[in-house]
């Protein structure tokens, strides 16, 4: 795994993916296409942050308990 930057475009069709779905928190798979760009592959409603946690050192789980909390109220 490495860090990926997060383009504006890469944000953009991760929140259209969510919200197609109506979901909060999913994991979007994306591939990249020579003649399309990005392309979603499937969105999941689990996610898998075990590599992103060890690469960028950010404490996911508590990030989505801290959204979770926030989103309630």
């Amino acid at each position: 795994a490495e860090v990926c930057e997060v383009s504006n475009e890469l944000e953009d069709i991760c929140i259209k993916a969510k919200n197609t779905v109506q979901g909060e928190i999913v994991g979007v798979d994306l591939m990249e296409s020579n003649d399309k760009g990005l392309v979603v592959h499937e969105i999941n409603n689990t996610t898998e942050f075990r590599n992103v946690v060890k690469v960028t050192g950010n404490d996911i789980p508590t990030q989505m308990l801290d959204y979770l909390k926030n989103s309630s109220r």
